[in-house]
This record gives C-alpha cells, structure tokens and sequence, in this order.
C-alpha cells in the first residue's frame, strides 16, 4: 500500500473490529455486572425479609405464649379455684358468679386484643354439634348476676359497652362450628404430666385422632404435639458463606433454604416460648403400640392456633373439661394496632413493608412467596425494594471499561498520530528526493558539460575559460551548502549539535559572517547594507559563531533567489536596539522582494515542504534552509520567527544576551 487512503482505510477498518469486538465484551461484562448487583439486591432483600420477620416474630411471641399460658378459668368473670372442675365430671356449661376471683380480664385490658372469648361443642365422629351454650360469650361482657358485680366495680360501663360490641360483631362474623372444625383436638396417647410425671387415666373415645409420627429433634429441649401442622422436622443445616462462591450464595435456590431453615427455627423459637409459657400444659407423649388408650387430664389445652375467619383474626385453643374435650377458647386481636407496631418495628429494613394475611394455614412448609411468612401468625410480609445505590456510585467492573475504553481511545490517538506522522515523513522524504534530484541533475548536468568542453580544448578563448570555470564553482558552492544544510539538519535530528555555545560580540559575529554573505548577495546582484550603532556592536551574546553564520547564509540565500525580480537590490541587515540588559538581541533580515503569502506562512519553517514540482515553478531548492535555521536558533537558546511587512520579507533572528 503506497497510497495514504489505502493504509487509512485499513486503520479504520481495523479500528472498527477492535472497538466492535470490545463493545460486544463491554455489553456483556456490564450485563454480567447489572445480574449480579440484581443478585446482591435480591439477597439483600431476602436478608432484610430474614431479620424483619425474626423481630415481628420476637414481638409477637410473648403475646402469643401470655394469651396461651391464661388458665382456662380465667374465661370466667369469677372464680373460686383453679380447681373448680373435678377430673372426669361433667360440666353444664353454666358460668359460676360466685367466685371469690375476678377475671384477670377484667383487672388489666391489652390494646392489642380486642376481646377474650369462650363458646361450647361437643363432637361425635366427623359432625359437630353445638351445645345449647355454644354461642361465643365473654368475661369482658358478663350476663346475669355477674354484670352487676362486674360493672362499674371492675370495668366502667363504657368498656362494658365498648366490649359488647365487639362481642356482637365477633358472633356475627365467625361461626362457633366453623371454629371448632378448625382447631385441632388433643390427640390420644399416654399423656405424662410434665409437672407431676404420672400418666393420666381416661376412657375411650369413639374415634381416635391419628398421632403424628415423626423424628423429634434430640436438640430441643420440649415438643408440643398440639401445634397444628407440627412435623418436628429436623432443621436443615444453613450453608457455610466461607465455603460458597458469591454467586451461589445469592443465587435464588440458596436463598430458598436459608428462608425455609430462618423459618423452621422461628417456627421452633414460638412454639417453645409457648411451652415455657404455658406452665406445663403441653406434654410430651410416647405411643405404646397395643397398649390402652388415654386422654390428657381435665384442663389440659392445646397450644393457641392463629386464624383467619372472615378477616378477623383469633387465637383460639381447645380445652378438656370433664367428658367434654372440645371447649375453645380465645381472643379477637386488635389486627390494624398490631399491624401498625409491627411495622413500626422493621421500618428501617424497609419504609414501605406492608402485612397481608397469609394464604396458607400455619405451619405449612413455605415455598416462592410463602418463605416471608411469619411463625407466630398467618401474615405474610411484603417488602419495598431496597434503596437504589446513589447517582454516580460505579462498579469496579464499570471503572474497569471506563479505563479499558479510555486505554483503547489514547491507542487509537497514539497510533494516528504515529501514522500520520509515517506517512508525512514518507511524503517528505519522496518530496526531498524528488527535490534533490532536481536540485542536483542542474549541477552535475553543468559539470559533465564544462568538464567535457575544458577536456578536449574546446574553448580556445582565456576569458571563456575562466567563465566556464567560474560557473563550476558557483555550481559547486550551491552543492556543498546543500549538503551541509542536510548533514546539519541530520546531526540535529540525532541530537548531535558539534558546535559549542560561547560568548562574543555582535561585532565579532558580523565579522566572521560579512565576507561569505557578501559573495552570496554579489553572485545574485545584491549588496548586503548592515545597520548597527556602537553600542550594539560591542554588545555580547551567547552563540556558535559557525551555526549564526549558516543561519544568516541561509537566509540570505533565501533573500537571493526569491527577492531575484525586486528593483532594490539590497538586503538589509539591522541589529535592534535592546529594551532593557536581559532582553536578546534581534537581528533582521529585510529584502524589498514579493514576501511571503498568508497561506504560505503556517508551513514556513517544516522540513522539506518543497517538491520538484514547486523547486521548478519558484526557486531552486529542498525547503530545508529555513526549518534548519530556526532549528539551530532554537538550540543556541534563541528563536527564528517571519514577521509580515508592507513590502518585501522580514526574518528576525533572536540571540541570548552574555
């Protein structure tokens, strides 16, 4: 490729892969990067879910486990004895008034519980009937003789009637049957108190409730058998994060164990807080295979059931009263004022949570949605995102393309700029051939001529002779300061200047410089007017007296041949006046020729601008003469600049002062 669009082409062909190939890996890098911030997003979210329902759970438990651990008389406005039920009586449902004790209910009132209930049924096989008394009532709101014990000793008669309406709307919305079909009924076995360690005696029933059978966890210290839905699964180990690459342990099944194993051990933290809390109600029991069945003792409860009916929600238990085993009892809790403080609670985890009642029962292994459920209650969590990261915060992935591209732009940059400079030098180079050749086929075209013609004595005459002769020399003079400029010009290139820098006067620069510049001008036609005061002669600067003396030659000689037409044969040298002791000294050097043109100007001083074609059409020469002289002034620690004038061309050489 010798044509400069070829190669530029093939630099921007080239170019293109290169920026196509490292904008398909950019892509794919920052699509690799935006799916794996999703992923620390998503774990983050999870985490967040993971401690918002640990703390709900925590805050709920105790609630849970004082509403269970509430003896079963405490359903009663007054009481006598916790004993009040003999073992194996029966019972007619019939609310005592004489007892010595008042409700705890009606001592203390709980913000989160709206009102405390009880109702009656009674079960024989899979259909359950209701008792006459099976309506739900309350010791909030005691009938008959007991209201007027009640009211306004104990609770005010606005509360009485605050607690009737409740009571009303409880019985209009949630069906005595229903409730009891819902609770789970205390199962038979061999019951051993865990407060006195005898097994407990009781008849049969007709139809036995199966017993879940199912490893138990030799960590635990208690196991309810009466939670609904109990399996005693063994907790699944969480993995080890040291031992797991980030990108599995945010990948989507890992963070489905860690909220099944987060919830079984909530699971497990309420139903042992309830155990403890309940004072020894529930029991640990052994199936003896082809032994006599058992019941559980009178008064014996289950574990209190969260539930949803008919968007209220009730914790509600079932409790054993003479031949009687399916007694509930329960409360109607304050869902809006629990949910306010529960939320309250996680409110830096997440400004925008919101609880929604839970599709599945409690208990249920969760599953997808269902792993934001909460142990204690049958409400699922539902999380805002998390904060989005703020505007200017990059990745380390971003940051690298950021510098992989910039690297790629400062390349591409580097490389044109390296180009181009190859193909202007390879221009110049063919330009300075071209113009040597021209420059030298003249010369030598003279030499071979003359030479020939003085050889064979074909000029007889003396004076021919010595014109043929003289015409050598000059010819000869124009080769050798042809050379020199390319040699100079060449050792500056490498940084091998060989002259050394010295003190001398202006007179003395002109000195050494007046006799070759004055057989220049006389050569052209032209006469060298030097205008210097005193003052300035003997002035000293820093200079290499030989390289002043090409650069004046050079200029000279440029003043010769393009100033060739001017009507004023005279160039003028003039030594400026200084304007203080440290400012340099300028010498100018002014012809009357056609000067330089504007559009000429900018490309002055390069280094061989001149072709053949321009050498044949202007003056002789390579274009080295004036970029060479600006070079060495510049070494010497002075300048060259080309200053526009009305008429003719103006150079002014600047020299440092000694």
């Amino acid at each position: 490729m010798h044509r400069p669009w070829q190669i530029w082409t093939t630099f921007a062909a080239c170019l293109l892969l290169l920026v196509a190939a490292v904008a398909w890996l950019s892509a794919k890098a920052l699509e690799s990067d935006e799916a794996e911030a999703a992923a620390r997003r998503q774990a983050g979210l999870e985490e967040n879910a993971r401690l918002a329902l640990w703390r709900m759970d925590t805050l709920l438990a105790p609630l849970i486990a004082q509403e269970g651990a509430i003896p079963y008389y405490e359903y009663w406005p007054f009481h006598s004895k916790q004993d009040q039920v003999a073992d194996g009586a029966d019972w007619n449902g019939a609310a005592p008034v004489d007892g010595a004790n008042a409700s705890i209910f009606l001592q203390s009132h709980d913000p989160m519980v709206r009102i405390h209930f009880q109702t009656l049924a009674t079960s024989s096989g899979k259909d359950v009937k209701t008792a006459p008394s099976a309506t739900l009532n309350s010791p909030e709101v005691p009938v008959e003789g007991a209201r007027e014990r009640a009211v306004p000793s104990w609770i005010s008669e606005e509360q009485y009637r605050e607690n009737a309406r409740w009571l009303a709307q409880l019985n209009e919305s949630v069906d005595a049957v229903t409730l009891a079909e819902r609770l789970p009924r205390l199962p038979l076995g061999v019951f051993t108190s865990v407060a006195s360690g005898i097994p407990q005696l009781a008849p049969t029933v007709q139809e036995p409730v199966p017993l879940p059978v199912a490893p138990i966890d030799p960590e635990a210290k208690t196991q309810s058998p009466f939670q609904a839905g109990s399996q005693y699964v063994q907790p699944i180990q969480p993995p080890n994060g040291e031992d797991i690459p980030a990108q599995v342990a945010n990948s989507p099944s890992t963070q489905q164990v860690r909220s099944q194993t987060e919830y079984q051990a909530r699971q497990r933290f309420v139903e042992t807080n309830s155990f403890n809390a309940n004072g020894g109600q529930a029991m640990t029991y052994v199936v003896k295979n082809g032994g006599p069945l058992y019941l559980p003792p009178p008064g014996a409860s289950t574990v209190m059931k969260p539930l949803w009916i008919n968007g209220q929600l009730l914790l509600a238990r079932r409790v054993k009263l003479g031949t009687y085993d399916n007694f509930v009892q329960g409360a109607l809790l304050n869902w809006p004022g629990l949910k306010q403080r529960l939320l309250a609670e996680v409110a830096d985890l997440s400004p925008n949570a919101d609880l929604v009642p839970a599709p599945t029962e409690m208990g249920a292994t969760p599953n997808g949605s269902e792993s934001r459920m909460l142990a204690s209650l049958p409400v699922q969590l539902v999380l805002g995102d998390l904060p989005i990261a703020a505007a200017g915060s990059w990745s380390p992935v971003q940051y690298s393309l950021l510098i992989a591209w910039s690297a790629i732009a400062l390349a591409t940059v580097a490389v044109a700029i390296v180009l181009r400079g190859v193909l202007l030098l390879s221009e110049r180079r063919a330009a300075f051939v071209s113009a040597v050749t021209h420059e030298l086929r003249t010369p030598l075209t003279t030499f071979r001529l003359y030479a020939e013609m003085l050889s064979e004595d074909m000029v007889p005459d003396e004076t021919a002779r010595r014109g043929y002769l003289q015409t050598l020399r000059v010819e000869a003079e124009r080769l050798t300061h042809l050379v020199a400029n390319v040699l100079a010009y060449a050792r500056l290139e490498r940084g091998a200047l060989t002259g050394r820098i010295e003190p001398i006067t202006v007179e003395r620069l002109l000195d050494v410089a007046t006799h070759r510049l004055s057989e220049r001008a006389a050569q052209a036609g032209f006469t060298i007017e030097i205008v210097a005061d005193p003052v300035m002669r003997s002035s000293q600067v820093l200079a290499d007296p030989s390289a002043v003396e090409q650069i004046l030659f050079n200029l000279v000689d440029n003043a010769c041949k393009y100033a060739a037409a001017a009507q004023e044969k005279t160039i003028r040298l003039t030594i400026d006046n200084r304007r203080s002791e440290a400012a340099p000294i300028e010498i100018r050097i002014a012809d009357r020729g056609p000067g330089v043109a504007p559009a000429a100007q900018r490309k002055l001083f390069q280094a061989f601008r001149k072709s053949a074609q321009d050498a044949a059409i202007s003056a002789p020469g390579v274009g080295l003469g004036l970029a060479l002289s600006r070079r060495l002034a510049r070494e010497l620690g002075g300048d060259l600049r080309y200053e526009p004038t009305a008429d003719g061309a103006c150079f002014v050489l600047s020299l440092r002062t000694a």
